[in-house]
């Protein structure tokens, strides 16, 4: 009984993993279309340029092109686009000898504005791959050529704790150095999480920043060997869920909180709310001279955001995700009842098929592997052989591949 128990846990793990596997490996072999799509705001048109790939069946042979238009549906040529964009296309602009001797009554240099582009993830939750265990280190580090670790630390009931490498021992004195001082700015052990600056000049300069087990904020950080540290104030009352750091001069991080709401902190540790919907999901940034862009991704939409330097919004944009079934999704549908995908945004998810479509082939399946087991002489009135065909009958060519992957003992012992 234990045995056939086991057997049939086995089935149903090889069906998940087949139902994992399978569905990828069919995938390759149709060629799929490409859906690019590039939105970008244009300061000319105060309107959004689109990008995306148009195909067309020319004698039988499928080419694609890129096109280019606003949002209102007027076409451009790619020379177009790029003038209507200036900011975000100054080098190709400057190298056809284009690039406009003002934008939006400004004088603008193409250097400015190709230095002012930049890039950003913000994402939602902080990276839970956490080991506990940084490197502190001092804002007087630059004196010194040697980069080894030498204040490695960790923040437990007890408080922080500073650990010499070269003999794995803790340093009491710097450790007791620096809990008296976090423990006079009212900060309560253990830690939940810290973030530190990918920038290295600001990793020296602010250390880290510190969540308590109270939700408290704090900046840790080192200055010649002694404490410096500050209690910082949270953007609201909610949870903080990450702190996405950057690498600009205009602000030093963005804020996420456990509503979702986004708030920019500058290097004056001031915040400003994000006029965005929620980013527990995670959004996408891009930067010019004058404008912000923040990307975000639903299920079935992707959404724009355009705020000026002062974080106002000025326009925002949101495309619906074309959901016409491809000829390898029909197929699929009718040869697989459910496929798992898993994504950063969204985690592990099932698609499940409509069961009209899958149910015909699981039913043939189901007799199948009936006539089989039958014709073979495996025990056809057995429980644990009427289950073999109801796993079929649900699971269709997954359950199949696991049953007949992990066969049934003729004998009455497995």
């Amino acid at each position: 009984m234990l045995n056939k128990s086991i057997r049939i846990i086995a089935i149903l793990l090889t069906a998940l993993a087949t139902c994992i596997i399978v569905p990828r490996f069919f995938r390759m072999l149709f060629s799929t279309h490409s859906n690019y799509k590039d939105v970008v705001y244009s300061e000319v048109l105060n309107d959004f340029i689109i990008s995306e790939y148009e195909y067309k069946n020319i004698n039988g042979k499928i080419s694609g092109i890129t096109i280019y238009k606003d949002s209102k549906g007027n076409r451009y040529t790619r020379e177009q686009a790029d003038s209507l964009c200036p900011l975000n296309n100054a080098s190709q602009l400057t190298y056809d000898g284009k690039f406009p001797d003002s934008i939006c009554g400004k004088n603008i240099s193409a250097k400015d504005a190709d230095d002012a582009i930049f890039h950003m993830n913000i994402a939602g939750r902080y990276n839970e791959l956490f080991y506990g265990l940084s490197e502190l280190k001092d804002q007087k580090s630059y004196l010194s050529n040697k980069y080894e670790p030498k204040d490695l630390f960790r923040i437990k009931e007890n408080g922080i704790e500073f650990i010499v490498s070269s003999t794995n021992t803790i340093d009491e004195k710097k450790s007791k150095l620096f809990n008296s001082e976090l423990e006079q700015l009212g900060f309560t052990a253990p830690a939940i999480t810290w973030w530190s600056p990918a920038d290295r000049t600001d990793f020296e300069k602010i250390g880290y920043f510190v969540l308590d087990s109270k939700g408290e904020l704090f900046r840790l950080s080192m200055n010649d060997g002694r404490p410096d540290i500050l209690r910082l104030n949270r953007p609201d009352e909610k949870k903080i869920l990450n702190i996405n750091f950057s690498n600009r001069p205009e602000f030093l991080a963005i804020i996420i909180t456990e509503d979702g709401n986004s708030y920019v902190m500058d290097r004056n540790f001031n915040y400003q709310a994000l006029p965005l919907p929620s980013l527990r999901r995670g959004a996408f940034l891009q930067g010019n001279l004058m404008h912000l862009t923040f990307t975000t991704h639903e299920k079935e939409a992707t959404a724009y955001y355009i705020l000026d330097k002062n974080y106002k919004l000025i326009k925002q944009l949101t495309i619906g995700d074309k959901k016409v079934a491809s000829l390898q999704e029909t197929i699929g549908s009718y040869l697989f009842p459910v496929k798992i995908s898993q994504n950063a945004n969204y985690g592990i998810q099932f698609h499940f098929s409509n069961p009209f479509h899958f149910i015909w082939l699981n039913i043939v399946l189901a007799l199948v592997t009936f006539f089989i087991k039958k014709r073979n002489g495996y025990p056809i009135n057995d429980a644990f052989a009427i289950i073999d065909i109801i796993v079929v009958l649900v699971l269709g060519i997954f359950g199949m591949a696991g049953v007949f992957a992990i066969p049934q003992r003729k004998s009455k012992q497995i």
